[in-house]
């Protein structure tokens, strides 16, 4: 693979401070450091890596634009691998455009993130396009091999890190950094009534902590808090936080969840709970028992720098590929057809864009868009409405559009069921509507 060439699709800049970002959902932020678990890693791998950012193209030169440049990127580059990295339920690159990539020779890589939660509606539906999965759980492995695909599990952790053990600078007791999805804030309310000093950062604490000043925060900490329950609260599942705190050499304490013993051995590299308990019970012993916390979290950082290191798990990742090219086994897999009410997802996607093409007045953008998206969906009315809006002279384009936003408004006024609001939102429609077309 050293002499081989890998473009890297992905989000890599934030462009949360974009004017369209107002009208995208998913606000372009990157909550992954793609620098350092895939681009840096990979320049170790292969001999040319080609970063594409599809985020920040998409704001400059539109969807269409994007698919268009990545063609032509893949034939002026020649990649053997085309790596595309899949935070969420994004559909930026087309179906047609993986089909292009592969004609030119091209193998096309999905590494799908969250994909236990988004399987049914989202993942399963790229098997036609993609030749190999990554994905970050088992029991959907299982399912992608029912279909005949691909797939191969791993996660998305970071970059090993060298630590000094025979200086500890610990200022934190107890400290989360995240969220409070799921059942994470009943944990932390049953530590702060036990009286334990924990700190919290990200979005549990109000304070942003880039990715260098996690890391520098795992290894200052005396005890790291993991919680295992997916943001759904459906699932104990595998968190990329076990990997990233035991590369800092931090001390790790992480909610139990099953399989976590074929990745770490429990009470010598890490320590685990199953109830608020036993978390409280273990915060106690292991903040009076330094010597044996230090020697656990040693073990920890030995044992993921030795095998969880971005570098080791893309290296690993790319060679049961090419084992699987080599051995030449060829798989057919399961032709899927994409359901209507998958279709309506991805039309409403290519909506949102087009829509913020639309309002932002970008030239010729909004058009292309809005047109993929009744593509998918001829009954997408929101499409329609803004596509016929987009090709009014300015001024009428501008009223239409303000209508919208006013039924938009009295929508949600009656979805949440604020009936004394919606009749004054209905009346300033209608005399809206009055005084613009009717004057």
């Amino acid at each position: 693979m050293k002499n081989d060439t890998i473009l890297l699709l992905t989000p890599f800049e934030d462009c949360s401070q974009h004017r369209l970002t107002k009208h995208i959902p998913y606000k372009l932020v990157i909550s992954v450091p793609i620098e350092t678990c895939f681009y840096q890693p990979l320049q170790k791998i292969f001999s040319n890596v080609v970063l594409y950012d599809y985020w920040r193209r998409s704001v400059e030169i539109g969807i269409n634009g994007v698919n268009n440049e990545i063609i032509e990127l893949v034939k002026k580059e020649h990649p053997k691998y085309v790596l595309w990295i899949s935070i969420g339920e994004y559909y930026e690159i087309k179906e047609s455009t993986f089909e292009m990539i592969r004609k030119e020779k091209s193998i096309v890589i999905g590494w799908l993130f969250d994909v236990a939660i988004r399987f049914e509606y989202y993942s399963q539906w790229l098997i036609p396009y993609i030749d190999y999965f990554i994905v970050d759980d088992r029991e959907v492995l299982v399912k992608f091999k029912e279909l005949n695909a691909w797939a191969t599990q791993a996660i998305c952790t970071g970059p090993g890190i060298d630590v000094d053990w025979t200086t500890q600078n610990e200022m934190f007791d107890i400290s989360f950094i995240g969220s409070f999805r799921a059942n994470r804030e009943q944990y932390i309310n049953e530590i702060k009534k036990s009286n334990f000093s924990i700190h919290l950062f990200g979005e549990s604490g109000g304070k942003f902590v880039s990715n260098e000043g996690m890391l520098k925060i795992y290894e200052a900490s005396r005890i790291n808090l993991n919680f295992s329950m997916n943001y759904t609260n459906t699932k104990l599942a595998i968190k990329a936080r076990i990997f990233e705190v035991c590369l800092s050499g931090g001390f790790l304490l992480t909610e139990y969840f099953p399989g976590i013993e074929d990745y770490f051995e429990i009470d010598r590299e890490i320590v685990c709970f199953t109830n608020s308990q036993e978390m409280l019970e273990k915060i106690e012993y292991y903040l009076n028992h330094d010597d044996e916390r230090r020697k656990i979290a040693k073990a920890g950082w030995e044992r993921a720098n030795r095998e969880y290191s971005a570098f080791r798990i893309l290296s690993r990742v790319f060679q049961e590929i090419e084992n699987d090219m080599q051995n030449g086994k060829g798989r057919t897999p399961q032709k899927l057809t994409m359901p209507r009410k998958i279709r309506k997802r991805v039309s409403d996607f290519y909506f949102t864009w087009g829509k913020a093409y639309l309002e932002e007045n970008y030239c010729g953008f909004w058009k292309d868009t809005l047109q993929l998206s009744l593509s998918y969906d001829l009954f997408n009315l929101k499409a329609r409405y803004y596509y016929i809006s987009g090709l009014l002279p300015l001024p009428l384009r501008i009223r239409l559009l303000h209508m919208y936003h006013l039924f938009e408004k009295y929508s949600r006024i009656t979805t949440y069921g604020r009936w004394a609001e919606s009749i004054p939102a209905l009346r300033g429609i209608k005399r809206h509507i009055k005084e613009h077309f009717y004057m």
